[in-house]
């Protein structure tokens, strides 16, 4: 599987043309204005400023990705928030990073430091999402803590309400043989349901917006060592109790790709936290 990164900044971006109204036109959604070797892409996500790094395979030479990728998106990050008291930046402003007349964007800076609320994509096998349930139902857990925010206490609840032990888990043993990746599936379709479920007869539904957002039931694979296949789903992890600033960055990337590479890789009744 991989770990895919997103970090949208609150910084404004636009073409470098303006409407009759004198409005700066809006980019392309998802154009990209920028691809760097080391794996990084300056995009637009609407008018807002996003950094997308390139997909991380889940190997001995995936943290070295990691490292280098937000190595270089921090020099490149140094040089446009040092220009964050303009009131516009054009690319003749980053000659280091764009090459004379081939860019035409105007970015507007808020003012602020550049910071994210990190969005971090991963492929977590459905063998182990029992095991990733059971960490973030403890709201003592530190990535608890970091997905969830100040709504820790409700959300570690809704994880502990599908997160049970596997000895009170009766299986029913009809022409399937119990596994792990069939009780990882089912603990997926009961976490749906209660996202849905109401309490009174006629009462409006609400999707609850949590912290982790699920894609897909398990209709991922992930070929393995041995020729063994291993259904997964994709879930997308967001950074709740704070905006990262962007020298934190490489830190926060290097945690969550150690924690979901161990989630996926490591003995299943090890103790795991977000370090």
């Amino acid at each position: 599987m991989a770990v895919g990164f997103e970090l949208a900044t609150g910084w404004n971006i636009y073409q470098d043309k303006q409407d009759s109204s004198g409005q700066y036109l809006k980019c392309a959604k998802g154009a990209v204005l920028l691809t760097h070797p080391s794996g990084w892409k300056l995009t637009a996500d609407g008018v807002e400023i996003e950094f997308v790094i390139d997909a991380v395979q889940e190997t001995n030479v995936g943290e070295a990705f990691v490292k280098v990728a937000f190595g270089a998106l921090r020099r490149f990050i140094d040089d446009l928030n040092a220009k964050k008291a303009q009131a516009e930046v054009r690319a003749a402003d980053l000659p280091r990073w764009f090459p004379p007349g081939k860019s035409k964007f105007v970015i507007i800076p808020d003012g602020h430091d550049i910071a994210a609320l990190p969005q971090v994509t991963g492929g977590i096998r459905l063998a182990r999402i029992r095991r990733l349930m059971r960490i973030l139902s403890d709201d003592q857990s530190e990535a608890a803590k970091t997905f969830f925010g100040n709504y820790t206490a409700a959300y570690t609840a809704a994880m502990g309400a599908v997160a049970i032990p596997h000895a009170q888990i009766r299986d029913s043993n009809w022409v399937h043989v119990p596994s792990a990746k069939l009780r990882g599936l089912v603990t997926l379709i009961a976490f749906y349901i209660r996202q849905f479920k109401t309490t009174a007869p006629g009462q409006s539904v609400y999707a609850a917006k949590y912290r982790t957002v699920l894609a897909g039931l398990g209709d991922k694979l992930d070929p393995g060592p041995n020729g063994e296949v291993n259904y997964a789903t994709i879930i997308e992890f967001r950074a709740t109790q704070k905006r990262v600033p962007y020298t934190e960055w490489q830190n926060y990337a290097i945690r969550m790709y150690r924690f979901i590479v161990e989630l996926n890789e490591g003995t299943k009744t090890a103790a795991l936290d977000l370090q």
